[in-house]
């Protein structure tokens, strides 16, 4: 029951600190690790090394 109330409570405050007043947050920080994501997802892949017969 605890953990429950902890939960709500760090809800609240993310509500309460995403006002605008606060410049806010949520939405920079959502744009963000929207744009992180997409560009790491643009990267080119690494192809394995070849195994050498040697």
């Amino acid at each position: 029951m605890a953990r429950m109330s902890l939960l709500i409570g760090r809800l609240t405050d993310l509500i309460e600190f995403s006002d605008a007043s606060y410049g806010n947050p949520t939405l920079w920080l959502a744009i963000l690790t929207i744009g992180a994501l997409v560009a790491l997802s643009r990267r080119p892949q690494k192809s394995p090394p070849e195994e050498g017969h040697g």
